[in-house]
């Protein structure tokens, strides 16, 4: 687990476009099509680590 901000945060191999593709109701695959490109989520975050304010 990674704490970020005020919560703590457990995302694995998350694919956002497959959860919407099951939340759609039409028939289109978009979101089976893209459920593998990107960065997970934890990768993100620390790229994104040096961007961050603190204090």
């Amino acid at each position: 687990m990674e704490f970020v901000g005020l919560m703590w945060l457990v995302v694995e191999e998350t694919s956002w476009a497959r959860i919407e593709q099951q939340r759609r109701d039409d028939r289109d695959q978009l979101g089976i099509t893209l459920q593998d490109w990107g960065i997970t989520t934890p990768q993100a975050l620390r790229l994104a680590r040096p961007y961050m304010k603190t204090g």
